[in-house]
């Protein structure tokens, strides 16, 4: 079944309006009366709901609510310092959501490649995986222009872990609560961010194996393992 976006509406809700890209895409769709979809808030809720028409226009009632549809018992965060290609960047995305990351911060590392990056474009990117995986929880989108700035300001329930090629075997210790993945650049990263990572006691240094991996397929490869601990 196709599932649709829609902030603006709660358990409260008689009807959905939908905004115009949706119900543009929910057209293309071509259901027909009493035909269903389902419709994700992003904020926790996903709804089954019945589309009829009256003068050739939708009106989309809800039949169902599921809340927290999709997610994870625990929160996982995804710092990734920001890499060189678009599209790479961009199946990133589209991966952390599908696999139930509930936040994706977007890091200027000193070795990070300088592209001009679009928020409405990766935002556009969650929402698409958002409907693809049928997830009640559109993840936050966040930029943060050091390293430093970011360590400085973590939430202390969060279970910092670091991809490093000298870590430990991610199954050595089980993680179950809310964590935050530290996924360097193509550089790697520099002598004083890997300074700056020694200050934080708690943190667990993954090794994800004898091969060289891509930033974006070892973040995917992370957030598959922690999520299933989860």
């Amino acid at each position: 079944m196709e599932c649709l976006y829609c902030p603006v509406f709660d358990q409260s809700s008689k009807s959905i309006s939908l905004a115009s890209d949706e119900l543009k895409h929910l057209k293309v769709l071509r259901l027909k009366d009493n035909e269903e979809v389902y419709i994700s808030n992003g904020k926790g809720l996903l709804a089954l709901a019945k589309v009829n028409y009256k003068n050739n226009e939708p009106i989309i009632c809800p039949i169902e609510y599921y809340p927290n549809y999709g997610e994870l018992n625990y929160n996982i965060s995804l710092a990734i310092c920001q890499i060189q290609s678009r599209d790479r960047l961009d199946f990133l995305i589209e991966k952390a959501v599908e696999l139930g990351v509930s936040e994706i911060i977007i890091v200027h590392c000193t070795y990070s490649q300088k592209i001009n990056l679009i928020s409405e474009r990766i935002i556009k990117k969650a929402i698409a995986a958002l409907k693809q995986s049928h997830r009640s929880v559109l993840p936050q989108i966040k930029f943060e222009q050091s390293l430093l700035s970011l360590l400085s300001k973590l939430d202390k329930r969060y279970r910092p872990i670091l991809l490093d090629e000298d870590g430990e075997n991610p199954l050595n210790e089980i993680v179950q609560q809310d964590s935050i993945i530290f996924t360097g650049p193509e550089g790697g990263f520099s002598k004083e961010e890997k300074q700056d990572f020694e200050q934080i006691t708690d943190l667990l240094r993954w090794n994800l194996g004898n091969r060289r991996l891509r930033a974006e397929t070892a973040a995917i490869k992370a957030i598959s393992i922690l999520s299933a601990m989860l």
